[in-house]
Order: C-alpha cells, then structure tokens, then sequence
C-alpha cells in the first residue's frame, strides 16, 4: 500500500521526461525479482535413491505418523509419573527425534545444497538441530547444563511439521 502511495505522490511530481525515464526505471526495479533455478532431480547415484525414498507417497504418511505418535506422547507426561514411566517417554523421545534427523539426512543426501533453498526445509533442520542437542544432553544428563532445559520447548515446534506435511 505504501508502494502505492509512493508511487502515486512520485508520479505526480516528475514531469520532465528525465525524471520520467528515473521513474519508469524504478518502477521497473521493483517489480523484477530474481529467478530461483528450478531443481533438478538427480538421475543417478545415490542422491537419486535418496530423492526417490523422500518423494515415495509412503515414505510422507511414515513421517506423518511419527509426527502423529510423537505428539500424542509428548502429552502423555504429567506430573507425579514414575520414574519408570517417565523414562519410557524419554527412550521414546529419543527414537522419535532419530527418526526425524534420519529424514533430514535422507533429504540434504537427496536435495543437497536445494534442501536449504525451502523454508519449510530449514525449519526442519533447526528443529532436528535442537533435537540433537537434546539428545546429547539427555545422554550427558549433568546437572551443570540444566539450563539447557529451554531446548526441550522446542519439540513442540514438532506439531508445526504436521502442516507442512498437510500441505
């Protein structure tokens, strides 16, 4: 809106066919935007078998359900829960949040450099990251970096993938 405005008020005060030529530029500049390089699907090698795994309708509703299955086990924890219980959702945390780092694997082997071009892709990614760290963390299991408690919060990211996948 205030492009056009802009736009509108500028026109009004070029008259010369300098300043026309200025403003006809301009306007020009604004409406180009550069051209993203469709992908290319790989035709042979491994990033071939990889692009094939990640595009197979199968391999999208696997994903889907783990995205399902690990949201409703992150509602599953409480408080008062036994140790015993609350391991088992950790343990089951853990593989869920390796499933999600193989397909990110699975996807930068298949895409490479274009995994990064989607932005969908790199929420992924920072959302595998920080499972990542979580994980590690888990294993470490120090008292010094409960701090790092705050990654925790960012498996409920997890839930914005399923509109990804709905998509």
């Amino acid at each position: 809106m205030f492009c056009c405005f802009q736009f509108s008020y500028t026109k009004e005060k070029f008259d010369n066919s300098k300043n026309q030529l200025w403003l006809d530029m301009m306007t020009q500049l604004m409406e180009v935007s550069p051209k993203k390089m469709p992908f290319i699907k790989p035709l042979k090698g491994l990033p071939m078998y990889f692009y094939e795994i990640v595009n197979h309708k199968l391999f999208e509703m696997f994903i889907f359900m783990v995205i399902i299955c690990n949201l409703i086990i992150m509602t599953m924890e409480f408080e008062g829960s036994t140790i015993t219980y609350f391991l088992v959702l950790e343990r089951l945390n853990i593989i869920f949040s390796l499933v999600f780092i193989i397909e990110a694997i699975f996807k930068l082997i298949a895409y490479g450099k274009e995994y990064f071009n989607h932005s969908w892709n790199i929420f992924d990614f920072i959302v595998v990251c920080t499972a990542l760290l979580d994980i590690i963390l888990t294993i470490i299991q120090s008292e010094s970096l409960s701090f790092f408690a705050v990654f925790k919060v960012f498996q409920i990211l997890r839930v914005f993938r399923l509109i990804r996948v709905l998509r």
